[in-house]
């Protein structure tokens, strides 16, 4: 049991990091993009939501990958 908390603990805290990062960026682009549209800057606001979008696809990229360790830790922890 000690062995597989000490694996897996590393395993989730990476993927919850990139999550919680992505999700902070995308909550920061937001205020942006408003900040942007309100200056009637379209070209920002533009960049902004594709950069969103990229974001968007890691926060779900991380979300997963977080799934998936959290998912090989319990068969790790059934098979120890």
């Amino acid at each position: 049991m000690q062995k597989w908390i000490v694996q897996i603990g590393p395993e989730t805290a990476a993927a919850g990091d990139k999550v919680q990062k992505a999700q902070t960026q995308i909550q920061e682009n937001e205020k942006a993009i408003t900040q942007a549209k309100l200056a009637k800057d379209n070209a920002k606001a533009k960049d902004l939501q594709k950069t969103n979008k990229r974001l968007w696809d890691e926060f779900n990229a991380a979300k997963k990958s977080q799934s998936d360790a959290r998912a090989s830790s319990r068969g790790k922890r059934a098979s120890a």
